[in-house]
């Protein structure tokens, strides 16, 4: 299968889903970026070209075992003390912001999550003092509060220690965890990685990573400038090609200069 996707489809948040379907139904074997003009000027959109073969029924059925495997992995880790502490902190604070916000409070982000909900705690304790709040606002802004206090009384060096959550954070980030970042203590293992683990406490790339590097199957990459013409709105003018040669009209495949020989010459269909 060879197909032209949004170069979008490989490398944003929102287009995951595909790829993921890309994934356990396929083999990919090569993407080749193609520059802007490729398209113009109907659209500049990036694109590029996807070469794949679709996988055997019992090849699927091996992708999904290894996706509840390594899902299993992944909750074990999200559970982690140190991870868990994050994950609920990050969740506290979302909703004692949406509190104060809803009260007319906007609390200024501090340079920490532990300094901006220090922060919180003391707008949420101001708001519980007024009077003209409903029940059910007194309600909900009391139970966060409590909960607020909670977290913050929790010291991670004291509780887990800074090895623990080094060996928790770098298990759940793995490349992504800093390592060159010289922190003193646990607690700063958690802020400085804050933002990583929540993001990837909401997507599937730990699992994903963990699922390809088991399968262990090489995808080619090729980014090319030309691709044999240059169109605008009133003529096309011949230009290099990067992605294949011709010989008296017809595309020569076997080319290892260009895309489609190199292709050829080192994927096995």
């Amino acid at each position: 299968m060879a197909a032209v996707l949004p170069e979008a489809v490989f490398d944003t948040g929102e287009n995951e889903y595909i790829r993921l379907f890309l994934c356990k139904y396929f083999h990919l074997k090569a993407v080749v970026s193609l520059p802007e003009l490729a398209f113009k000027p109907w659209t500049p959109t990036r694109t590029a070209l996807l070469f794949a073969t679709k996988k055997t029924d019992e090849e699927v059925r091996r992708y999904d075992r290894l996706w509840r495997e390594k899902y299993k992995d992944y909750r074990k880790l999200l559970k982690a003390p140190p991870i868990a502490h994050v994950l609920l902190g990050d969740r506290l604070l979302t909703a004692a912001m949406r509190i104060c916000a809803s009260l007319g409070q906007h609390p200024h982000l501090a340079e920490s999550a532990t300094g901006t909900m220090e922060v919180v705690r003391a707008c949420l304790g101001e708001l519980v003092q007024q009077e003209e709040l409903t029940r059910s606002q007194r309600t909900r802004s009391e139970s966060v509060l409590v909960e607020v206090a909670e977290w913050l009384d929790v010291d991670p060096d004291a509780t887990w220690g800074r090895d623990a959550c080094v060996e928790a954070v770098s298990a759940l980030l793995k490349s992504f965890y800093d390592a060159r970042h010289g922190v003193e203590t646990g607690r700063d293992v958690l802020e400085h990685h804050w933002e990583e683990i929540v993001r990837l406490a909401k997507s599937n790339w730990w699992v994903f990573t963990e699922v390809a590097g088991q399968l262990d199957e090489e995808i080619l990459y090729f980014e090319v400038a030309n691709v044999g013409y240059k169109r605008t709105t009133k003529r096309e003018r011949i230009a290099p090609n990067d992605l294949f040669a011709e010989t008296n009209g017809e595309i020569c495949p076997t080319d290892v200069e260009t895309v489609l020989g190199q292709i050829r010459s080192r994927v096995d269909y």
